[in-house]
């Protein structure tokens, strides 16, 4: 299913990704139901069934005119080896190139050609090159086709980065210190005279009916109390569609996969990646940041530990018949006020690429 998320107050720092949205989904439905049914979720990622995996946040637009109002998704541009040849002749072919390399996201549509083996990055590079006559068009750091950028050119960029003014209150003079810091927020776009607006949208694959209600429960809370950082004082409030019956599956046949999450390589991972060194092209992404604290009695922040991560669009061949990449890291150390080992998810959600 696909999750979107229409922004009613802004992220703290960076729209979430997959291990930030596994964490608040799992507190989520320990607060919902109970601890007991949170445990016995996260055994069952021990098995080669794990009971679901989810994809980061990426953007999506939609011209709210028309009814219903059709969503143009944006997914990360796959990790490729690099198929240009002598197509860069030139000054004015030079300066598009480097902003064809920059581009970080496809759409939906120009993905799914990709993926299917019909369309490679050197003919959309040879297509834009046609410039006016070109079938595809650049925007705002995306390869889009030109009847998308129509709707998509009223918007400089998907998503607004900021920072706003914080000040912190001291509890026990209950007056505010003389020193104000500022926070990043990323939030998405609205354009009022073309009625054209951002969101974000992440993937869930779930095993089971009892599953999937759960997880729908859980993110509709979450809808209200905030995903990610500082919901406490009103950030990532959302409101939340759920699209049963969508998915982003790629080319099922296909020979490699792409990661639409960050990845911690597990045992067979490693083993496997070790024999496909020429073959994969991948990012390296280092995670860190606090446990959530919201239903802790304790004030301590704890640090998780660091990972480092396949990042989002790395590709690499299948592993056999294998379907479940990643693991679900278990912090063993010991940990000052906690009494429960943290998991940090590492569980790949991957779609097929033609070759």
């Amino acid at each position: 299913m696909i999750v979107y998320l229409l922004p009613r107050a802004p992220f703290a720092k960076a729209a979430p990704r997959s291990d930030t949205l596994f964490g608040a989904i799992c507190w989520a439905i320990r607060w919902l139901y109970d601890e007991a049914t949170l445990v016995e979720l996260l055994a069952g990622f021990a098995d080669e069934r794990v009971p679901f995996s989810l994809s980061s946040l990426f953007p999506y637009l939609e011209n709210t005119t028309t009814n219903p109002a059709p969503k143009i998704l944006f997914v990360p541009r796959p990790l490729l080896a690099p198929d240009f040849g002598g197509l860069v002749k030139g000054q004015t072919a030079y300066q598009l190139y480097k902003l064809f390399r920059r581009a970080s996201l496809l759409s939906r549509s120009v993905f799914e050609q990709i993926a299917n083996g019909t369309l490679t990055e050197a003919q959309i590079l040879t297509d834009l090159l046609k410039m006016a006559q070109s079938n595809f068009c650049l925007h705002a750091g995306a390869i889009m086709t030109k009847a998308e950028f129509v709707t998509a050119q009223a918007l400089p960029s998907f998503a607004v980065e900021s920072e706003i003014a914080r000040n912190a209150i001291n509890r026990l003079t209950m007056a505010t210190d003389s020193n104000l810091f500022y926070q990043p927020i990323t939030t998405g776009r609205i354009n009022t005279k073309s009625n054209v607006r951002t969101g974000f949208y992440f993937v869930v694959r779930t095993q089971d009916a009892s599953t999937k209600e759960m997880l729908a429960a859980a993110l509709r809370f979450l809808a209200d109390k905030g995903f990610g950082g500082n919901f406490s004082v009103g950030q990532g409030h959302c409101d939340i569609e759920i699209a049963d019956t969508d998915d982003i599956v790629g080319n099922q046949q296909g020979q490699r996969l792409m990661t639409l999450s960050l990845l911690h390589p597990n045992q067979q991972d490693l083993a496997h990646f070790e024999t496909i060194q020429t073959q994969m092209y991948a990012r390296l992404e280092r995670r860190k940041g606090f446990l959530e604290s919201a239903y802790s009695n304790e004030v301590v922040q704890v640090w998780k530990p660091t990972l480092i991560m396949l990042g989002e669009g790395s590709t690499f061949p299948h592993d056999g018949e294998r379907k479940v990449y990643g693991s679900l890291f278990t912090d063993k150390a010991a940990r000052v006020a906690l009494d429960y080992e943290p998991r940090i998810n590492g569980i790949a959600l991957t779609v097929g690429l033609a070759a």
